[in-house]
């Protein structure tokens, strides 16, 4: 330790008043971020070093600089001088304050002689309020790990060393918080009290933690510690008043050897800041989570030295920095309110998501709460980037005055956006200098051990008015404890690779623990399943899956324990060993377990070894409690482990149920024992809500200033889409021509495929992978709904930010808004909406039967067969009467819908397409119905409307009637036959297929015309994100397609592929020809077989004609032709018989077998479901004619399903 001015002789001899400190050396103190030097002294430690045996201890919470001199120092951690040592302190601190005061030297003298003589005769020194003003001032510039330090000098104090009891102690705190609190400009002032008087309280204020019978805690777990032993004195607050956010009575203590007494504050001393955001998404979240904090920290747990005299209890009030606060909220071990405002705003924050950085995001926002709150209370406080510029400062002006200043790295550092901070990129040292602040033991701890040494004060009579100690108070809450030790106990098992499987483990845990079960987690291999007590054990499995269905690295042990098993019941089974078989399959017949296992269907093994594990018990004796359940990545995995989870327990419960848990006694039992049992039967009896169970209504309220949405910033995943512009909207079926007058069949009059062309960044994809697209509501249904629920169109409410924001986490503030673009208006109504209907219905028979759809599957499924849109709900029953924003709420939101990118990224890596056919259909009954996303896409408004056919105009749904409202006008020429035209107006136009005849209607208007009118227009956003699928892939293919690795290419390039493509199939493959095209740029190969079959209508249906007819020429530098060979297979074709791609296959079936037989080719499909099943009993069919040795059916069937486990063959189906 050092003394307060590091100052040398220039013979580096240490000058008067400094006799622990010697210079080492001179150095600089570098910042990397603002490449400035600050010349420091490097001060050395006499005794105590900081780095004590060549370890450093900074990074400690709390690690005293006085070494313990023996077990029986009850001083320690505080320092224990001898006389000598208290006299060479109190000399060192008054020759401080003397030389920057700069007094008189005879002053000087009286002074230090008037501190010796008391040293000598009573070993105390009394300082006047004077010293202890710059010695407390001292302490906290000399205060390492306070970030705040510039305004050391401004530190005003309280002198109340005259306090001589508890009550007048209280009065001085009171009167200290509303000197301090100054109406919301605080100030920085210390509270002097007796020298061994203690606050038992960390803070004046401290919010409370109650342990409930739950085992759940309630309110701030940091003062877990201090409720109990506040009880334990008197204090307590009924159960049915307690909550998270109840003030903790101040605990004083004026003498040692006295008894404590607790006290309320008083409704003025205890200001409390409540947390609002300026985005109505966390304002909304944050209200319902009652969000709040103390206005003002006063520290009460720390002591300062000064001069050799130890001050216990010197209580410190500052302001905030917002940084404290949000980790008081935030931190896992404290409030933990990430994972709370997550489930409020549906965002993902467990293992699995954490590349989304949502954790971060609400941590953010947390702090930016934390400082808009108190701007808005008028309450002073300091932003973490202000802090740190006022650190740096004074950090220079320090040095300058005295030579170095400590500083600890770990502490000064914030710990929100740290590497944005200077203070992050700058050294420092850490040492100790005096005056200094101090750690202590807890107060409580030497009070308890005089109790506990003299029994007899334990029976005094309890103190009237402020505490009591409560002989046995904790006897019923002792044997409560005892009691849920005695529960059923569940252990849960997890196998995890990358963390997401041990997440949801521990989920589970927490509720099965509510739920009244005792649980215990547990790594899969570290249980032993052979070893196992053998009595009745309930096992929860949660697992994924490595590799090609193979065990993470945590269970891999019992995944040889498995197949050794399985090995064992076969050889059995074969060598006719009964009594061996027996006890194989008897020998985990005490286990009964649920498996649920996590994974993505992008792979083959999907789930594989959760199944097997799953099978594995099954076939051992042990007894399921319910079906394996598989959850996929890519379809609301959690979502699907939630819901896995509530039926474990519910299943749980229905074999074992909780009152199981705790046996009832025979004998009679004592008072005690019937309160004990009282409280845990009413904790047995809480219910919790049901995660699936229907929200509460949020109540509409709306919004006048609302910050502006920041654009988002990937990655972009289905919580965070990006906002992509379209580009370009183009459609590739070409007009039918007509050569007679004849009939032109509807389907082929309305048939259209879209080629969209989007605007990507930070986006990253690769041949073959997914773009996933959010649909939005037609105009027509969104207007008529609204119109349904009583609104005008033009009403100003629509449009005004409202408080439904939080329910699309805030991308959406309006009703409009949300109408139209987040809840779901198109797809049938199911049960659940019905059955909202049912509770607006006024008419008793509409109500019946909206009841009677609900109950009865098979009346539901009958009347479900036209698919039934909200509007078509409505109108049918007539009688339901909803508000706007009150159907806005259970209504199921717009699923995004994949489609194949069709696009290379090394054609251009800020573009992305996809092939899009636009979906009409009539149902059973014969409704029309169209397609929502692909219609969508159909009217998006693209940048460069010159990609437009000039065939296409702007809907008008006051000329057309609802149905036609996403369909192209009519477009005709002279090959299949006559159209009717009345009422329309002919034109022609001539484009790259020759003369086409247009119609269009008499009374549309030339500015109608979508896109090349009217200039203006903005274009279309759609909102998109991209799912990799790594199951569809080039040979060879990289994960980064900015990189050209030369073996990986030459692989892709010197591979046959054979595709079958069906309609807007060809999408991927349109994407591979980008990139085989792209890299044949790079690299010269010998030309490889790369055949396609392709299936459409009509030749006018062959897409991308003009790519696939250049990609049969010679196209690369070698003159190499990137495709061989296309078959197109049509099945319209007018006069011809309808033919599929299955029915060339025959005619192909050598070179097919080439392509199959050949280890180095590979076999794409992409098609809906009953064209790649077709195709694939083409291919088998294959396999039976040409392998030699003429295979069976079923051995042909099983060479089939070996290539497509392998990847030889892979499928992209639809539909």
């Amino acid at each position: 330790m050092v003394n307060n001015k590091p100052c040398s002789s220039s013979d580096g001899s240490i000058k008067s008043g400094c006799p622990v400190l010697t210079v080492s050396a001179k150095t600089v103190l570098r910042n990397y971020q603002t490449e400035e030097s600050i010349p420091v002294v490097v001060p050395k430690s006499a005794h105590n070093q900081d780095c004590r045996h060549q370890v450093c201890t900074s990074s400690l919470m709390n690690y005293s600089p006085y070494p313990k001199k023996d077990a029986s120092d009850e001083n320690w951690p505080l320092p224990n001088y001898t006389k000598d040592q208290f006299l060479q302190e109190a000399k060192q601190y008054l020759t401080i304050y003397h030389n920057d005061k700069k007094t008189h030297k005879d002053e000087y003298h009286v002074r230090l002689k008037e501190i010796e003589d008391e040293i000598k005769t009573k070993q105390s020194a009394t300082y006047t309020t004077d010293e202890l003003r710059y010695g407390a001032q001292l302490a906290w510039r000399n205060a390492a790990r306070c970030i705040n330090r510039l305004y050391w000098q401004t530190l005003e104090i309280t002198d109340r060393r005259d306090v001589k009891t508890n009550d007048a102690m209280f009065e001085a705190v009171c009167q200290h918080i509303r000197s301090s609190f100054n109406g919301g400009k605080l100030l920085a002032t210390v509270l002097v009290l007796p020298q061994n008087a203690r606050l038992w309280s960390s803070q004046y204020l401290r919010f409370a933690c109650y342990e409930q019978t739950d085992g759940t805690l309630l309110g701030d777990p940091a003062n877990r510690e201090l409720t109990r032993i506040a009880m334990k004195i008197g204090w307590s607050k009924p159960e049915t008043e307690r909550t998270e956010w109840d003030v903790l009575p101040v605990i004083v203590q004026c003498n040692p050897e006295e008894d404590p007494s607790w006290y309320e504050l008083p409704v003025d001393c205890r200001p409390i800041v409540e947390l609002s955001h300026p985005d109505p998404k966390y304002e909304q979240a944050m209200r319902q989570l009652g969000l709040q904090w103390f206005a003002q920290p006063f520290v009460a747990d720390k002591a300062i030295e000064i001069g050799g005299v130890v001050f216990k209890c010197v209580p410190f009030s500052g302001w905030f920095m917002e940084t404290e606060i949000g980790r008081d909220l935030c931190d896992v071990q404290r409030y933990n309110s990430i994972p709370k405002l997550a489930q409020i705003m549906d965002l993902d924050v467990t293992l699995a998501a954490s590349s989304q950085l949502n954790i971060d995001r609400i941590y953010v926002e947390v702090n930016a709460a934390v400082l808009h709150s108190f701007q808005q209370a008028q309450v002073s406080i300091v932003d973490h980037h202000t802090a740190a510029a006022g650190f740096q400062k004074f950090l220079k002006e320090d040095t300058v005055a005295r030579g170095n200043t400590p500083a600890d790295w770990v502490w000064i550092v914030p710990p929100i956006s740290s590497g944005m901070s200077p203070a992050f990129h700058q050294e420092m040292m850490n040492y100790l200098v005096k005056p200094c602040i101090l750690d202590q033991t807890e107060p409580w701890v030497p009070y308890f051990e005089r109790l506990r040494k003299n029994p007899a004060v334990i029976d005094e009579p309890v103190k009237k008015n402020n505490w009591a100690l409560v002989k046995n108070a904790f006897k019923p809450f002792e044997m409560l404890i005892s009691r849920i030790n005695k529960r059923t106990c569940v252990t849960v098992l997890y196998a995890s690779t990358t963390g997401t499987a041990e997440s949801y483990a521990k989920q589970t845990v927490s509720r099965l623990f509510k739920e009244g079960y005792k649980a215990e987690l547990s790594e899969l291999d570290k249980f032993s399943f052979p070893d196992a007590d053998k009595t009745t054990q309930l096992l929860l499995i949660i697992t994924s899956t490595f590799g090609r269905g193979n065990a993470p690295a945590n269970g891999l042990k019992t995944e040889q324990w498995m197949e050794e098993n399985n090995q064992s019941l076969v050889e059995s089974q074969e060598k006719s060993f009964g009594q061996l078989n027996r006890e194989l399959k008897n020998s985990c017949s005490h286990f009964v377990y649920a498996v649920c296992a996590i994974g993505s269907k992008a792979y083959e093994d999907f789930c594989e070894f959760g199944v097997c594990l799953d099978q594995t018990l099954e076939n051992l004796g042990s007894t399921r409690l319910l079906p394996v359940a598989t959850c996929d990545a890519l379809s609301d995995q959690y979502k699907s482990f939630c819901r896995w989870e509530t039926e474990a327990i519910g299943a749980l419960k229905q074999v074992f149920p909780i009152k199981q848990a705790l046996p009832a006694k025979t004998n009679i039992l004592t008072d005690e024992e019937k309160r004990s049992n009282d409280l845990v039967s009413s904790s047995e009896k809480d219910e919790f809500p049901d995660e699936e169970g229907a929200q509460a209504m949020i109540e509409l309220s709306f919004y006048d200033n609302v910050c502006a949405r920041r654009e988002g910033v990937g990655p972009y995943t289905k919580t965070n889409p990006l906002e992509a512009t379209v580009l370009m909207n183009k459609e590739l079926v070409k007009p039918a021509k007509i050569e007679n007058r004849g009939h032109l069949s509807s389907s082929m009059n309305q048939h259209s495929v879209r080629q969209i062309e989007l605007a990507i960044k930070d986006m990253p994809y690769l041949a073959g992978d997914h773009v996933y697209i959010f649909p939005e509501n037609p105009t027509s249904d969104v207007e008529k709904v609204i119109k349904r629920c009583g609104l005008k169109l033009d009403d100003i409410n629509l449009d005004r930010p409202c408080s439904l924001n939080v329910i699309s986490n805030g991308r959406f503030q309006s009703m409009r808004e949300l109408i139209s673009k987040y809840v779901d208006l198109v797809s049938p109504s199911l049960p659940n909406v019905l059955e909202c209907f049912a509770r607006y219905a006024s008419d008793e028979g509409e109500r019946k039967k909206l009841r009677q759809l609900i109950e009865n599957k098979e009346a539901y499924l009958e009347w479900s067969v036209n698919r039934w849109t909200v509007n078509e709900v409505l109108d049918e029953f007539k009688s339901v009467e909803i508000k706007l924003h009150e159907l806005i709420q259970f209504l199921p939101p717009l699923q995004p819908r994949p489609y194949s990118i069709s696009s290379s990224p090394r054609t251009n890596a800020n573009k992305l397409q996809i092939t899009v056919s636009v979906v009409k259909y009539n149902t059973p009954n014969g409704m029309r119905r169209d397609g929502l996303c692909s219609n969508f896409l159909y009217q998006t408004i693209p940048q460069d409307k010159n990609e437009l056919s000039l065939k296409q105009y702007k809907t008008n749904r006051k000329i057309l009637p609802p149905i036609q409202s996403h369909q192209p006008r009519m477009s005709v020429n002279k090959l299949h036959g006559t159209v009717s035209t009345a009422g329309y107006k002919q034109t022609k136009q001539k484009d790259h297929t020759g003369l086409i005849t247009y119609f269009r209607p008499e009374t549309e208007s030339k500015n109608e015309q979508i896109f090349s009118s009217n200039k203006d227009e903005k274009a279309s956003k759609v909102r998109i994100f991209v799912i990799p699928n790594p199951s569809f892939r080039l040979p060879g293919q990289l994960q980064d397609p900015q990189k050209v690795d030369f073996s990986k290419v030459l692989e892709t390039m010197s591979s046959r592929l054979l595709m079958f493509a069906i309609g807007s199939g060809i999408a991927p493959f349109r994407a591979f020809w980008h990139e085989l095209l792209s890299l044949s740029r790079t690299i010269q190969t010998t030309e490889k077989d790369r055949m396609l079959f392709i299936g459409c209508r009509t030749p006018n249906d062959l897409l991308y004609a003009d790519e696939l007819k250049k990609l049969t020429q010679s196209t690369t530098q070698a003159n190499h032709r990137i495709l061989t060979e296309v078959v197109p297979v049509y099945s319209r074709v007018p006069g011809h018989q309808k033919r599929y791609v299955q029915d060339e296959i025959p005619r192909y079936k050598q070179i097919i077998y080439s392509f199959l037989a050949d280890k180095h080719s590979f076999v794409f499909m992409c098609g809906s479901v009953r064209a790649c099943i077709g195709i694939e009993r083409g291919l088998v069919s294959v396999i039976e004619s040409c392998q030699p040795g003429k295979p069976t059916r079923d051995e042909a069937e099983d060479c089939i399903k070996r290539m497509k486990r392998c990847g030889k063959i892979q499928l992209e189906m639809f539909g």
